[in-house]
């Protein structure tokens, strides 16, 4: 939500201040930061994701892969 209102850092503040986070809230981060242009943020969510101890699924892997494409 926060993204699509151009409010990127807001919602990142929100996903920092999150005490449990899951695969999804993860991956939608991973896709903000590559709708915003933030291709190397979108990497490190990423990294933070697999150091979670989470594995990636498909719509993770597609919204890293965006961003590598770019």
């Amino acid at each position: 939500m926060y993204s699509k209102c151009g409010l990127v850092g807001d919602g990142f503040r929100v996903f920092h201040e999150m005490p449990d986070r899951n695969l999804v809230t993860w991956t939608l981060m991973i896709s903000a930061a590559v709708q915003d242009g933030q291709f190397e943020w979108g990497l490190e969510i990423n990294l933070g994701l697999i150091r979670s101890g989470l594995r990636p699924n498909e719509f993770t892997v597609v919204s890293v892969l965006k961003g590598c494409a770019e």
